[in-house]
């Protein structure tokens, strides 16, 4: 196709610029996925999901969180990604593969489709990155000569660009038509332009609510309840679900304990055998602590400051003596004794340096682990206590898991809480894992939104009602100051009588922070919206309450708006695209029928 239109230079270019500006709320949108029809080719066993009746491939998945892992260990410099940046990554694959089949169906649905003329425009002025890799030098710079000369080679062969565009643009065009709902008024340009650029100077009083002493009378029941009852908005909890969890630790076995003992011997025998006499040398080599860096230098040590195992070992050897491998709960350590002082203040110090191997379970345990919660899950599914008491087990109660609840001893666990939400009472849900542990849960019950029980929550609703009694307290004086300028004071003298000091701040624009008073707030929007020479009323912030005085802004520059008014305006636009965009996709998601048939992750 591409041989046929290399000739027509002047063709529309509508798409490949709408591709610059709309290509913001999906990551991986257009980059070759390959789903099943919804029948016939793919069994249930390897989808990751099922969106509408289309088959998303647990390969497809897997090379998504592949990709993703990869851009995580570059961007951090990391090797090792945990159990929890892995969950993240997986939701994040997942989430944006249903988002693409979503987005594919709508575009279908419409009827949108990519010609010719488009695919070619797109290609020629917006390779894609695929496209691009064979045109960069090791420098990282796009060769465009290089890359106009092999779209005039009729020898080239463009299938695979062509097929991925192509696959794409009807994606583009959906997006733009959600997106040509958005406006962004000459005015809310200006607006924007008058918060980022035109700085305000002011004087205010106020105070903080930390300023006023706390309260140390006790409040009585009474007040308490009413407290509570009139602040749904501090005391309110979505819904809850109260789950019981067999817990399995993600502990190192007796044989990789074993195994960390062979390493720190043959370690040891570079000492022994002459290879190295630095103890330090060695440990920078070898040690799994940061005071790898240092040799292993731990500094000057005073008793008690190492596991206890380690500690008394240490304080029996001489100067320049050395404890054999002593295992603790994190790992193994080796530690020599560098040099001994007498502190000014009569404490004995040790300055001591350390060879420290990580105890973590083997790849083989893991595996074990694995299939143990696996057995673990099915049992359970079956007879949870009876399990429990099979297994050696104890039941534990958890904290009532709500939409943000850290499970104590295991995290954060987006999948937990999915599964959570949508099962019913007596369900059985797992294995769950993570780096700690992998729990296996069985939902007793789910309490329903409303307040949080007045004798649950007593300690918040006491500190709540002292801290209302604070802000009372500073409403009452800027209040009284508002009520003598209105009897004709100034703000000096009316300040002056409350023991308040008028401030001076250097001058700040709407997006800056005044000192004592944080930035982007209502203080600086109240500061931003005031004629010069008036004054504001009571202000509140999440800091304290403050009246400002405008004393001058900048002159509006309109030269210089011009100049800048195409970055404020395509600033607010994508904003609103993005949220646009966002919205709209949720609605999807909403109605669609989504199946998650990826197994447990342990």
């Amino acid at each position: 196709m591409l041989k046929q239109l290399r000739s027509q230079r002047t063709m529309k270019t509508v798409m490949w610029v709408m591709a610059g500006v709309f290509v913001i709320g999906f990551l991986f949108l257009g980059q070759g996925l390959n789903v099943g029809s919804g029948g016939g080719g793919q069994t249930q066993g390897n989808l990751a999901a099922v969106v509408n009746g289309v088959k998303v491939p647990y390969e497809t998945y897997n090379n998504r969180v592949t990709q993703l892992a990869e851009g995580e260990r570059a961007r951090s410099s990391r090797d090792d990604l945990s159990s929890a940046d892995y969950e993240r990554l997986e939701s994040q694959a997942y989430q944006g593969l249903v988002t693409e089949v979503l987005v594919r169906q709508e575009a279908q649905r419409l009827g949108l489709r990519a010609d010719d003329n488009e695919i070619v425009a797109y290609l020629e002025n917006n390779p894609p990155p695929f496209v691009r890799q064979s045109f960069t030098d090791e420098q990282g710079n796009f060769d465009a000569q290089a890359f106009r000369h092999a779209l005039d080679d009729p020898n080239t062969d463009w299938r695979a660009a062509e097929a991925y565009v192509r696959d794409l643009l009807p994606t583009l065009k959906l997006q733009q038509m959600v997106a040509a709902g958005v406006t962004v008024s000459e005015v809310e340009v200006r607006e924007e332009f008058v918060r980022r650029t035109l700085r305000s100077t002011v004087r205010y009083i106020g105070k903080r609510w930390s300023d006023i002493p706390q309260d140390t009378a006790t409040p009585s029941d009474e007040e308490l309840r009413r407290f509570h009852q009139e602040h749904p908005e501090l005391f309110s909890q979505g819904e809850q679900v109260r789950v019981e969890a067999l817990r399995v630790a993600k502990k190192a076995s007796a044989e990789d304990q074993d195994e960390l003992r062979r390493d720190a011997a043959k370690i040891l025998d570079e000492l022994h055998r002459g290879v190295t006499t630095d103890f330090a040398a060695l440990a920078g080599i070898y040690s799994e602590d940061p005071s790898a860096s240092q040799g292993g230098s731990m500094g000057w040590v005073r008793r008690g400051f190492l596991p206890a195992v380690v500690d008394e070992a240490v304080w029996e050897l001489p100067v320049g003596g050395r404890t054999a491998p002593l295992l603790a709960e994190r790992g193994l350590y080796i530690v020599q004794v560098d040099s001994s002082r007498t502190a000014a203040d009569g404490q004995h110090e040790l300055y001591l340096r350390q060879l420290f191997l990580q105890l973590k379970a083997s790849a083989t345990t893991e595996d074990s682990l694995r299939t143990f919660a696996f057995q673990l899950a099915d049992a359970a599914r079956k007879d949870f206590a009876g399990t429990a008491q099979k297994y050696g087990l104890t039941p534990e109660k958890l904290e009532p898991i709500t939409a943000s609840t850290f499970i104590s001893g295991f995290g954060f666990s987006q999948r937990l809480h999915d599964w959570a939400f949508a099962a019913s009472p007596n369900d059985v849900g797992g294995p769950f894992g993570n780096d700690e542990a992998i729990l296996v849960l069985r939902v007793l019950g789910k309490d329903p939104p409303g307040l949080e029980d007045f004798e649950t929550v007593r300690p918040r609703v006491q500190s709540g009602f002292l801290e209302q009694k604070r802000k009372d307290a500073v409403r009452a004086i800027l209040t009284a100051v508002t009520q003598e300028m209105a009897a004709g004071r100034t703000l000096d003298e009316a300040a002056r009588n409350h023991g308040l000091e008028v401030k001076t701040p250097e001058p700040f624009t709407f997006y800056e922070s005044v000192p004592d008073v944080g930035g982007a707030n209502e203080f600086t929007a109240v500061a931003t919206a005031l004629e010069p020479g008036k004054t504001s009323g009571v202000v509140e912030t999440t800091t304290g309450a403050f009246i400002v005085q405008l004393l001058r802004r900048d002159p509006f520059d309109e030269a210089k708006y011009q100049g800048a008014r195409e970055m404020h305006f395509r600033t607010l636009f994508d904003r609103q695209v993005s949220m646009l965009l966002q919205s709209w996709v949720e609605n999807l998601q909403k109605a669609a029928k989504i199946q998650d048939r990826r197994g447990p992750r342990v």
